[in-house]
């Protein structure tokens, strides 16, 4: 589910009737939505209620401790992190490896401020690759390492967690079935 719009009583009890114990909220929420569903005993990850980012093009990559001061962090759980149906807030997503120490800092802030409540960072998939340029360099502006399997080291090495988290885009990117076992089979053997 997405949207920054309340969620109705009968929208939550069909999630509920659907035996959906956990949603995604890609556009932030209400306070109001997060207590009804939590109320029916649905759990929400959350994005965009923090401050979000993102390794896009590269460009800003190696930024984001300029651009995301960790005062803005503690601005938005003043407003959100108190609530006790969020089980993750989504702090980057696609992020480049040369953020990766200051999003071990944002993650452990979020992790301490909101207790129980995991700091999400979604990875690239070993596919989305530029594939408009050629070349190391080009991954490397984008994803901050030479290969996937060292963008993937890097991350373990420098936030360890209970989990990894990696986008998959089986149908927007018609992605192979080769393609989707060699982002699997990379994250494993690193794991």
């Amino acid at each position: 589910m997405s949207g920054v719009t309340t969620q109705s009583v009968e929208q939550v009890r069909l999630l509920k009737e659907a035996n959906i114990d956990i949603v995604t909220w890609f556009n932030g929420v209400d306070r109001e939505t997060l207590d009804r569903c939590w109320g029916s005993g649905i759990a929400s990850m959350v994005q965009h209620a923090l401050p979000g980012w993102t390794g896009g093009t590269g460009k800003y990559a190696g930024k984001m401790r300029e651009m995301r001061p960790m005062s803005d962090y503690a601005a938005a759980i003043a407003r959100f992190g108190d609530h006790p149906g969020v089980v993750s807030h989504v702090i980057a997503d696609e992020p480049s490896a040369w953020d990766y120490d200051y999003l071990a800092e944002v993650r452990a802030y979020v992790e301490k401020a909101c207790p129980g409540v995991m700091g999400g960072i979604w990875l690239y998939p070993c596919y989305a690759l530029p594939r408009n340029v050629e070349g190391a360099a080009a991954v490397n502006r984008v994803i901050g390492t030479r290969t996937y399997r060292e963008y993937i080291e890097q991350f373990v090495q420098k936030i360890p967690g209970p989990l990894i988290w990696y986008d998959v885009y089986p149908w927007a990117w018609k992605v192979t079935r080769a393609q989707f076992f060699e982002c699997l089979e990379t994250v494993s053997d690193v794991a």
